[in-house]
């Protein structure tokens, strides 16, 4: 999918990279996506045209994700399972070892902010909304029949009006995911008329 993303919708994946890390999040969810939209010179008009900033749009995410204690269920249970931990989430257990006699030795406990430092190190992983995003921004194209991804189809696949994060940080921004979409559609179809 990404060789077919213009250079533009490549750069926003890769601020929404950055942009996770900013702000310690050991993942990239779809609201990582969104902030990584206005790092680009090209930033979709349904976003500029409703009046959001990106400080704006920075404090929403912050108020809407609460260092992944606003993570919808299904992804803050998708990233456990990856091994993330999330603020609040215990150490692991202790893995038992057997020493040269065998005795059994638990392995020291590392603090969780230790671990969390690691994980910020690693690769990022996607959270289930942000891959939801990018394949719907994948398939926008193909009924334009177009083959390429610019950031307004990333813009389009990210605001999914059943992604829990992005309703809350727009109702925050005082405006609705499903009213935006619909404008990028209308910007997508009068792009390609011409």
């Amino acid at each position: 999918m990404f060789e077919r993303m213009t250079m533009d919708a490549r750069m926003a994946v890769i601020r929404a990279q950055e942009v996770a890390r900013e702000l310690e999040h050991p993942w990239i969810g779809s609201e990582h996506l969104l902030l990584g939209l206005f790092r680009e010179d090209r930033t979709p008009s349904a976003l500029t045209g409703s009046g959001i900033t990106a400080d704006a749009c920075r404090e929403a995410l912050v108020a809407a994700v609460r260092d992944g204690e606003g993570l919808s269920a299904k992804d803050a249970a998708a990233l456990r399972e990856f091994g993330i931990l999330l603020p609040g989430d215990a150490a692991p257990e202790p893995k038992q070892r057997r020493s040269f006699f065998g005795r059994r030795k638990a392995e020291p406990q590392e603090d969780p902010a230790v671990v969390r430092a690691r994980q910020m190190q690693e690769h990022l992983p996607f959270t289930l909304n942000g891959k939801r995003a990018l394949e719907d921004a994948g398939e926008v194209p193909v009924r334009q029949r177009d083959s390429r991804i610019a950031p307004e189809h990333v813009l389009y696949g990210i605001l999914d009006p059943e992604d829990e994060v992005i309703v809350r940080i727009f109702r925050h921004l005082g405006t609705e995911a499903e009213t935006l979409r619909a404008e990028v559609l209308a910007d997508l179809a009068r792009f390609y008329a011409a």
